[in-house]
């Protein structure tokens, strides 16, 4: 579920989350995911950290959408504790046209790893850019339908991207 920082700002929010849960009583709650962005407009975050941590307490999954693309604090990152980053389109969509987009991603990348949380590139297009993606340490990919089947390919021959194929 994608929830927009001003509602998280909320009080109401939490109490919304576990009512919505309670409807659903034998959905299994570790395969949701509360996504959100981060936000300058946030005026205090300790508000908002400890309403995902609390949200996060009821069994959903946090997931930061966007992460690098514009308002960032990788302090956020330790005290959020969220199991999922995404790195937007904006730094995949250069791969692999220069050393400047390939260091400033593997850089994302590098910042998450520490926290435990699993980092997800979006909108991935290319063979090469998943191939990259996943020598810098990023294991998920979301791929465009054209990029799929190529990717599913190498996914069912055994050899993720990042990876070389067996045998080859």
């Amino acid at each position: 579920m994608n929830v927009p920082p001003s509602y998280i700002q909320l009080p109401a929010f939490r109490p919304d989350v576990e009512e919505g849960l309670g409807r659903h009583p034998t959905l299994d709650r570790s395969r949701i995911e509360l996504g959100t962005t981060e936000s300058a407009g946030l005026v205090d975050e300790r508000p908002w950290l400890g309403r995902l941590k609390d949200c996060r307490a009821l069994g959903p999954g946090i997931a930061i959408d966007d992460f690098g693309t514009g308002y960032s604090s990788s302090a956020r990152l330790v005290g959020l504790e969220a199991a999922l980053i995404k790195i937007g389109r904006g730094f995949i969509t250069f791969l692999p046209y220069g050393a400047p987009a390939c260091s400033l991603l593997q850089g994302r990348v590098a910042i998450v790893q520490p926290t435990g949380s699993q980092v997800l590139a979006e909108v991935v297009e290319t063979e090469e850019q998943a191939r990259i993606l996943g020598g810098f340490g990023c294991a998920l990919v979301q791929a465009t339908s054209s990029a799929r089947r190529c990717l599913q390919a190498r996914w069912r021959a055994g050899s993720p991207p990042g990876r070389e194929p067996r045998g080859g």
